[in-house]
């Protein structure tokens, strides 16, 4: 197990490839990684805390493998640059599509990655939006919420300054509208 902070503000580190004997990365260990650019995780590799690579600025791209069954939206808070997020196919729990993590199945949008630009469309089905799915995207101008989706957590858009439009029905208008403060 990787500990918590074990490369907290590590600022000149820019390559990492965790060790196959590894089985999960504790919180906060790249946190303030800001020269970070590549990152290679193992299928051994079965959890990724909380605000891992938070701070990352400097990812752009980061691959979910198969053997990773725990992650959330925090993990990657603060990548400014991340735009892509990619569940290998033989991943159990997680799948991506166009650089969105979501619960295989779809029946939850885990995360944007904070890079994203422009318009986002959440794949029709999903039911859920996990908290701080959104987080930090601030180059995000609209999103298009499917009517399937009936929760989302009060912090799932928290920091999109620049969204301008959201595209969802009344009733989840109503219904959430705290998750767009």
């Amino acid at each position: 197990t990787m500990e918590s902070g074990v490369f907290y503000q590590c600022s000149a580190l820019s390559s990492v490839t965790l060790s196959e004997n590894l089985s999960a990365v504790g919180r906060y260990a790249f946190t303030g990684c800001t020269a970070l650019t590549t990152i290679t995780i193992p299928d051994s590799v079965t959890r990724i805390g909380s605000n891992v690579f938070e701070g990352c600025s400097l990812l752009t791209r980061i691959v979910i493998p198969r053997g990773v069954v725990s992650v959330d939206a925090s993990t990657f808070q603060g990548c400014t640059n991340l735009t892509d997020i990619e569940a290998v196919t033989e991943n159990p729990v997680f799948v991506s599509v166009d650089g969105l993590l979501y619960h295989k199945h779809y029946s939850a949008l885990v995360c944007c990655p904070p890079g994203k630009t422009g318009s986002v469309r959440i794949l029709s089905g999903v039911e859920r939006i996990w908290s701080q799915a959104f987080q930090d995207c601030h180059r995000i101008t609209s999103v298009e919420i499917p009517y399937s989706v009936t929760y989302a957590w009060w912090n799932s858009f928290h920091y999109c300054s620049s969204l301008t439009e959201v595209r969802a029905s009344e009733w989840f208008k109503v219904h959430f509208a705290d998750c767009f403060m």
